[in-house]
């Protein structure tokens, strides 16, 4: 078979016998090099597991001294795969949870989709499956369509498959234990890289045993997802109140100087208010486009029509809403505050323009799908 430059990597803590079958099973059915991460296991009762593969061919052993967690592992042999410039890699656990077959089928499914993040998903409908993961994929999957607005079917498999490119965005990124898997699907989604999920065998074994810390890692899971999203969230304040701060400047300006210096007929109150909210809102919508697209959704690159026009659509909009809101509020109170009026109103405006750059100006080009 034709050595591909795809390495499989296998995070590896306290194995059984199931590794060197694993690995075996492999090595019988594609000949890529196998990267295989020692995550601190204590020798006098594992390392016997290891020697067994010192002699397989093209497989690499890479070793902590201590246990530093499954995300630390990863990203060990992520270091070790950029260092040798493979093209990609997929990885996948030694519990016996994936497949030699499966593991296969996600390489396959890499070389063909080399600019796609691969995922090999489970069905959790079939008989057997733990209630408490049925739910805990049923949330995280949840949690992450809301917050980034992509369906994926299994968002907590360790069998995936990994692009060079998308290696290296996420090799220094911060997560020791199983929530930096988490954090490589929230990276991939505001990369707009594409999700291709490979079905794969439901495999739960009684005498199986996990590292996964049911409340400790369940809680940096969700942690991470909400993190990003309440960090994203920050930037947009940042932007939204850079862009007001402009905004309001330019209404004063307009609406306080120029304005009222123009002793014309028909420039009465109304039309100074709507024309000022109008300037102000061109200039400040500019600064405010490129700051959320550039900086807040990560959206970088050549400035796209589609979301421009989507941008330019809501910010006209909002112009309508803010004028319709503020006119509204200074006839219903008999004020002509008229500056600090607006500055309530566009106020209480926020997070809905928030919600809806995230979910519709700037929603992620990457599609999820079968492969």
């Amino acid at each position: 078979m034709k050595k591909s430059a795809i390495a499989v990597i296998i995070p590896s803590y306290e194995p059984s016998e199931k590794l060197p079958t694993l690995v075996a099973a492999l090595r019988r059915q594609i000949s890529n090099p196998i990267v295989i991460v020692n995550d601190g296991s204590k020798p006098e009762k594992y390392q016997c597991y290891f020697d067994q593969l010192e002699s397989t061919p093209d497989v690499v052993i890479l070793r902590h001294k201590r246990n530093r967690g499954k995300g630390r592992a990863l990203k060990t042999a992520f270091a070790y795969c950029l260092l040798k410039e493979f093209s990609g890699a997929v990885t996948a656990d030694e519990d016996g949870q994936h497949l030699p077959e499966d593991i296969c089928r996600c390489v396959a499914a890499l070389e063909e989709n080399p600019d796609s993040l691969i995922l090999g998903v489970r069905s959790f409908q079939e008989k057997g499956v733990p209630v408490r993961s049925k739910l805990g994929n049923l949330l995280t999957c949840r949690v992450f369509k809301i917050l980034t607005g992509q369906t994926l079917s299994d968002t907590q498999t360790g069998l995936r498959g990994l692009p060079a490119f998308f290696i290296e965005k996420i090799q220094k990124v911060s997560g020791e234990r199983f929530e930096y898997e988490t954090k490589m699907l929230l990276i991939a989604s505001s990369l707009n890289i594409p999700f291709k999920e490979v079905e794969i065998s439901t495999i739960y074994e009684k005498d199986n045993t996990t590292h996964f810390r049911p409340f400790k890692d369940s809680w940096l899971i969700y942690i991470t997802l909400f993190g990003e999203s309440l960090l994203q969230l920050f930037y947009f304040f940042s932007s939204g109140i850079m862009s007001f701060l402009i905004d309001i400047s330019v209404f004063t300006l307009f609406y306080k100087l120029i304005f009222r210096k123009m002793d014309l007929e028909y420039f009465n109150m109304s039309l100074r208010l709507l024309l000022s909210i109008v300037l102000a809102r061109c200039v400040s919508a500019t600064v405010n486009y490129t700051l959320n697209r550039n900086f807040v959704f990560k959206n970088k690159g050549l400035v796209d029509a589609k979301s421009l026009l989507k941008f330019f659509g809501l910010a006209s909009f909002m112009v309508l809403l803010s004028y319709i809101l503020t006119e509204t509020m200074l006839a219903l109170f008999n004020s002509e505050k008229a500056v600090l009026t607006k500055i309530c109103v566009d106020s209480s405006l926020v997070c809905v323009t928030f919600l809806i750059q995230k979910f519709f100006v700037f929603k992620p080009s990457g599609k999820s799908g079968k492969v």
